[in-house]
């Protein structure tokens, strides 16, 4: 598989989740990564999520698909770096990065100048 980059920028709002995920969905069937797209949208939605409620401003979505793996990776403008959390049996949010952890073959957090770039990989 060729490497490949699609993009969307998107800006803060409870409506962008959605928009990511039909966006990663539709970019892994026309890069014949559809396998992976079903997690990869969960994920995707789960950092969009994250940027959405604890970053503001625009947020871009990239994937990069090449050699076996595909990366998704959500760039906003907060500095804070997200960490996995105990939620409560009880709590309704927390658990978006214990997904990722869990499912994703790997993932991080890279510094840019503007705020920080959240990533997973899936095998494609």
């Amino acid at each position: 598989m060729a490497k490949t980059n699609h993009d969307l920028q998107l800006p803060s709002t409870p409506r962008s989740v959605g928009e990511a995920r039909r966006f990663v969905t539709a970019a892994l069937a026309e890069l014949d990564a559809a396998a992976a797209s079903e997690v990869a949208a969960l994920l995707t939605s789960e950092i969009v999520t994250n940027a959405v409620v604890h970053a503001g401003g625009d947020i871009r979505v990239r994937i990069v698909c090449g050699t076996g793996k595909v990366r998704i990776s959500v760039e906003d403008r907060s500095p804070v770096k997200p960490a996995p959390r105990e939620a409560g049996e009880k709590a309704v949010t927390g658990r978006g990065l214990n997904l990722v952890e869990h499912l994703a073959a790997s993932w991080g957090v890279d510094d840019v100048d503007a705020g920080k770039v959240v990533w997973f990989e899936l095998d494609a």
